[in-house]
């Protein structure tokens, strides 16, 4: 195994772990609780995530391993960053309603493709 491949398993267990206790903790939670912390839960569940499949060199890696909770780092780090996915939201939701008014008036023509002529 490379050195990259066991400083990644290593910090994705370390990761996992940290995930694992933040749920167990949630699971105490009341619900409203839990539904307040939501966003939190996902995004660090897509942390998780981003960490299995990015391309961190050795020292990036390391250093992520040198931290005490690296997913409540880098949540944190994401937090501050004056960045949003609404942009991206809103264009989804712009295309998938543009699909839908196309399917729709295709299905208008080949209705009035099989109507028969008075």
């Amino acid at each position: 195994m490379s050195n990259t491949a066991y400083l990644k398993n290593l910090l994705l267990d370390k990761a996992r772990k940290e995930q694992d206790n933040y749920i167990e903790q949630m699971k105490a939670k009341p619900p409203d609780k839990i539904i307040q912390k939501a966003y939190e839960i996902t995004m660090r569940d897509d942390i998780l995530v981003t960490l299995e499949y990015a391309n961190l060199s050795d020292k990036q890696l390391a250093a992520l391993l040198k931290t005490d909770y690296p997913v409540s780092a880098c949540f944190n780090e994401w937090q501050e960053r004056d960045c949003s996915y609404m942009e991206d939201l809103s264009d989804t939701v712009n295309q998938y309603a543009e699909k839908l008014v196309k399917e729709a008036e295709e299905q208008n023509i080949n209705k009035k493709r099989q109507e028969p002529e008075r």
